[in-house]
């Protein structure tokens, strides 16, 4: 994979540029804070969180270029923990900084890295990062604000969200308190990509046509600086910041990532891409050869398993019971008890499995309650339907021979 990747950013009708960027094409890491402009010297912790992303760059690189092969899983693991571990670090130096000064201090931080064949974003605040993907522009992070959240609730409208004063209202940022629950988002990488992280003083004042329109100019660092121009043209009352990263020479041949395996399952279907995306850091996949077993039984296992293709066969006391295909799932049990496998499971040709580990599961409920509930509602009611399904069968059996 090859990039190139250029950023503006324009003070636009403040006095002060509160906003801070950082671009480490060697490392493929970028950052963007925006310092809070309704608390105090906001150019300065916004500068200190990007500062943090480039001691950490060096970091990130390394375990980036570890994702691909069988490496892959404890890669992503690691990855997501040193993202985490730069907000957390982050968060607590900002704070310190706010408390020795004496002053109400503040700023957003999203990050994204690149590794081989996907990113991953770090995030805490209202800027964001787009894609844009064949004209169609996609968010791939979540604003902070009370407004947003709100609106995501169903507890506002768009148009009362749009002129909501709560919009600027931050929940979660770096400087005001030691701790933040950073997002961790993973989102694959497709030839063509454009990805672009702006600040709120650019997307609240860009329409989806006219960012495509302008992205469309070959030169991306006059794409970065026409971006900003057009926010401050049309209104924007804040400093003006975007960074452009455009993908080239992508194997067009890749295996489904994590987001497309995720659709095949009915359990994940109706979930919006941006939970999707919020789901993916929990999981990972497997790649199966013929043959090759994905479940022993009477051995314990800590894992469920989601059939993105191939197929496997189940079987119990070397008795075939079923051919499972794509969208299929076995070993839910694994998440909830510990149990032994009741059955084997081997893969009938070559097979990728999406992997649900009970660690993950529990990771998930803890930091993303609401995703968490929904999942294992949904696991739940397929589960029950599958003891009624199982009872009738066991009904229908003891009928028989009583009749016998």
């Amino acid at each position: 994979m090859r990039f190139e990747v250029a950023g503006a950013s324009l003070q636009g009708v403040r006095d002060n540029n509160e906003d801070a960027w950082r671009v480490l094409p060697e490392h493929g890491v970028f950052a963007l804070a925006d310092g809070m402009g309704g608390l105090d010297h906001g150019e300065i912790m916004s500068a200190a969180a990007t500062e943090a992303v480039l001691v950490a760059a060096p970091d990130l690189a390394a375990l980036a270029r570890q994702i691909g092969g069988d490496r892959t899983a404890n890669a992503r693991r690691s990855l997501f923990d040193r993202i985490e571990a730069l907000f957390h670090t982050a968060s607590q130096q900002l704070y310190a900084k706010a408390d020795e000064a004496g002053l109400r201090m503040g700023t957003t931080l999203t990050t994204m890295v690149l590794a081989v064949d996907r990113l991953v974003l770090g995030h805490v605040g209202d800027c964001r990062v787009l894609r844009v993907r064949d004209g169609q522009v996609t968010p791939l992070t979540t604003d902070h604000s009370v407004a947003a959240a709100q609106l995501r609730r169903g507890n506002m409208t768009e148009e009362e969200y749009k002129l909501s004063p709560k919009r600027s209202l931050l929940y979660q940022s770096l400087g005001p308190i030691p701790e933040v629950e950073a997002d961790i988002v993973e989102a694959e990488l497709a030839q063509g990509d454009t990805y672009v992280m702006c600040s709120d003083g650019v997307w609240a004042y860009l329409d989806d046509p006219t960012l495509v329109t302008l992205l469309g100019q070959t030169d991306l660092e006059q794409a970065a600086t026409a971006i900003c121009k057009h926010a401050v043209a049309n209104g924007s009352d804040d400093n003006c910041t975007a960074v452009v990263v455009r993908i080239h020479d992508m194997d067009p041949h890749q295996p489904a990532g994590l987001i497309r395996s995720l659709q095949v399952s009915p359990l994940f279907q109706g979930y919006a891409d941006t939970d999707l995306r919020m789901l993916a850091p929990f999981l990972s996949t497997r790649d199966l050869l013929e043959a090759d077993l994905a479940t022993r039984e009477g051995e314990f296992c800590e894992e469920m398993y989601v059939i993105v293709s191939g197929a496997v066969e189940v079987s119990r006391q070397g008795i075939p019971l079923a051919q499972l295909g794509p969208g299929a799932h076995f070993g839910q049990l694994s998440l909830v008890a510990d149990v032994a496998s009741a059955s084997t499971a081997v893969a009938l040709y070559p097979t990728r499995l999406l992997v649900l580990h009970k660690d993950g599961i529990q990771t998930l409920c803890s930091r993303r309650p609401e995703l968490a509930t929904r999942f294992l509602l949904t696991l739940l009611a397929d589960t029950a339907e599958r003891l009624v399904d199982f009872t009738a069968r066991i009904g229908r059996a003891e009928s028989a021979l009583y009749q016998e």
